[in-house]
């Protein structure tokens, strides 16, 4: 099962993502008449960017989180529409003429069957644009989680670690392979340090630690996890890395 995230807390949690998303927008080439599919769309408010630079095209956000497309779906208007899907699953045809997805790929296991079905779902020569955690991404926090799932008072055995993040030449060959052309797969790096260990830990608790302490049974342990977590994590000062694996491709 996916996680579950709260999408008031992540909506309050969420300015970097929210920056490097619309930046993005931006900076598409858009006609104002696309049809497109935003991935692992969040609480909905850059579908309704996206939405407001396509006012005679359409817009669909998709995500597998109930909490934040019932939070999306307070942001719907005429041409944008909110699905509740696991992306894997999508289910769509030849639909859309762009799909994008600002932070949340790294959320995705397979991501070879993610972009066979992206591809099915795109009309031809239709687009990606996609950016996500690539190799190298929130190392301090990595280290951290892991350092605590060694502690003897934890069990983590047969948990699944949540994140999937690819290097370059590994991704651009899955996008070859999927039937991708015009590829452009590069690394963005915007380490970060966060103004106050406050900023820093509302963006640990929404959305990373979600999927960790949804494993462990009980308040205290849960309690005593985040502590251990969030203990190691100070002694960073408050910096981490965020490294961004970006993606431009036309379906072939």
């Amino acid at each position: 099962m996916p996680p579950e995230f709260n999408a008031m807390l992540y909506e309050k949690a969420s300015a970097l993502q929210k920056g490097w998303g619309s930046k993005m927008i931006a900076d598409l080439e858009l006609d104002g008449s696309e049809r497109i599919l935003d991935l692992g769309c969040g609480e909905g408010i850059l579908s309704a960017a996206l939405a407001e630079r396509v006012p005679h095209g359409m817009v669909v956000g998709l995500d597998s989180s109930k909490g934040m497309i019932e939070a999306a779906k307070m942001r719907e208007r005429p041409n944008l529409s909110f699905v509740c899907k696991d992306m894997l699953e999508m289910g769509y045809e030849g639909e859309f003429d762009l799909i994008y997805s600002n932070a949340a790929l790294h959320w995705v296991k397979d991501h070879d069957l993610l972009l066979k079905a992206s591809s099915k779902a795109l009309s031809d020569k239709g687009r990606l644009r996609w950016s996500f955690g690539g190799e190298g991404n929130v190392a301090n926090l990595t280290q951290a989680l892991k350092h605590a799932m060694e502690l003897p008072e934890f069990d983590f055995s047969g948990f699944e670690w949540p994140w999937s993040m690819p290097c370059i030449a590994g991704f651009k060959e899955l996008a070859a392979n999927a039937g991708f052309c015009d590829l452009e797969v590069w690394m963005d790096v915007d380490d970060k340090r966060f103004p106050s260990f406050d900023d820093m830990a509302r963006w640990i608790d929404q959305p990373c630690l979600v999927p960790f302490l949804e494993w462990l049974k009980g308040d205290e342990s849960k309690r005593r996890f985040r502590d251990c977590v969030m203990d190691e994590m100070e002694l960073s000062g408050g910096f981490e890395t965020f490294r961004r694996l970006n993606v431009r491709a036309e379906k072939s």
